[in-house]
């Protein structure tokens, strides 16, 4: 057995679109009124293509953090990498 995972993509919404602004796109994500039907097997493809729309504005709220995250010369595995900081972009 191979355990793996894939990422669904889905547009950008307002927010996302600011974020991963050169492909405009966003991880997809099942809002919590359709889970039975994502799950449910005999659930048809166009179904499944309606729900795979960007999701709602005014929900998603973002923070900056350090550029430390991905540094190759300093230890990034500190709770303090994830510190939000004030980031005019993200209001």
């Amino acid at each position: 057995m191979l355990n793996t995972v894939s990422i669904i993509t889905s547009p950008a919404n307002l927010l996302m679109s600011k974020i991963h602004n050169s492909k405009l796109r966003m991880p997809f994500i099942v809002a919590q009124g359709e889970w039975d039907q994502w799950f449910d097997k005999a659930t048809d493809v166009e179904a499944v293509k309606a729900m795979m729309r960007p999701y709602q504005d005014g929900i998603l709220q973002s923070h900056g953090i350090s550029k430390l995250i991905t540094s190759r010369s300093e230890n990034s595995n500190l709770p303090n990498v994830q510190n939000p900081f004030s980031n005019d972009l993200f209001g």
